[in-house]
């Protein structure tokens, strides 16, 4: 395979390439000739001048990198953490060089920790606590709502670009900005946007990723690229981690926003797809044990304060019983008396 050349090589180690750019020299790193490469660039910067203070970054940044490949790698030959001084070499073999590339790509685009002309991404966190909303303001006048037990990361980077990293659910109302890129990363999807009005939830038990799109258009991907596609207002896109692939649908959203406006609305709405709204919302499994429930119909609308209130009011609505233990609900025919 033909190495990159120079320019490009030099947009990736800034953090500038694009997802077909990097991945050519993601390609290129996993050759021989390319785990020399990287090799020799991380040695190279270990003997750079201390007294450059951009070298100095950089080899401040590499480092840090590199930590966070062993940390993440976590076999025992790797536990010590990897220093970057002239009186020690870095220990790498070719195995372990393409996996710590792989790795290293995912983490340029996940946390967004690149350098840029020698200076270092601006980074902040938020967390909310059980019962807990925030909302945040960016500079460019978005706003984002951040649920309960749920913390985001932001990222400012070159030329404006904006990025988040998710854990838990938000909601997000992005400015429009044709010069700006603005993502949203999870820990295995991309959410990319220009302006746009949508919901995020990463449901912890499954590791499923949930986008609900209230106004625009935006770009629902996995991180390796293997599926994609395009949301636009009212449509729900969800990535199923067991099968590693992202599933689109037209639907009214307005309860996958319930967490904001304290309300749950179905018009007639057939039950099976009642419990499919619950399990995205709430982030459980149900399970029916009557097979003839799922001819039933649901309308209401009641005030989502607790699931424990959901589930009583679809139970006496529509006149059946549930139990529930571990996350799941079981859903079963009322005995008569």
């Amino acid at each position: 395979m033909k190495k990159p050349d120079k320019k490009l090589l030099e947009k990736y180690f800034n953090g500038t390439a694009t997802r077909s750019e990097a991945k050519i020299v993601l390609d290129w790193f996993q050759t021989v000739e390319g785990t020399n490469y990287i090799e020799n660039q991380f040695t190279a910067e270990a003997h750079s001048d201390s007294n450059n203070e951009e070298s100095r970054a950089t080899r401040d940044r590499k480092e840090e990198v590199l930590n966070s490949i062993t940390e993440r790698i976590g076999k025992p030959e790797h536990k010590s953490r990897l220093k970057l001084h002239s009186d020690k070499k870095f220990r790498n073999s070719y195995k372990f060089v393409a996996v710590s590339i792989l790795v290293l790509i995912s983490m340029m685009y996940v946390l967004n920790l690149s350098l840029y002309q020698g200076k270092v991404a601006e980074t902040i966190t938020y967390q909310t606590g059980a019962s807990e909303i925030k909302s945040i303001e960016l500079n460019d006048g978005s706003e984002i709502q951040l649920n309960e037990n749920s913390t985001i990361t932001i990222a400012s980077g070159s030329g404006g670009d904006m990025s988040a990293r998710l854990n838990g659910q938000a909601y997000f109302e992005i400015v429009s900005n044709a010069d700006r890129r603005f993502q949203v990363l999870t820990s295995e999807s991309i959410i990319s946007v220009l302006g746009t009005s949508f919901d995020i939830n990463t449901l912890r038990s499954s590791g499923n990723v949930i986008v609900a799109v209230s106004e625009g258009k935006v770009s629902f991907s996995t991180l390796n690229e293997t599926s994609e596609t395009i949301l636009t207002e009212n449509m729900v896109g969800m990535y199923e981690k067991k099968s590693g692939t992202i599933l689109e649908e037209s639907s009214e959203i307005y309860n996958y926003l319930s967490w904001l406006h304290g309300n749950i609305i179905f018009n007639n709405t057939p039950f099976d797809q009642v419990l499919q709204q619950l399990e995205r919302i709430f982030d459980i499994t149900n399970e029916l044990e009557d097979g003839e429930l799922s001819t039933l119909s649901l309308t209401a609308n009641f005030n989502r304060d607790s699931l424990e209130n959901v589930l009583n009011t679809i139970s006496e609505g529509l006149n059946i019983n549930y139990t529930m233990r571990n996350g799941i609900i079981r859903w079963n025919t009322k005995q008569s008396d």
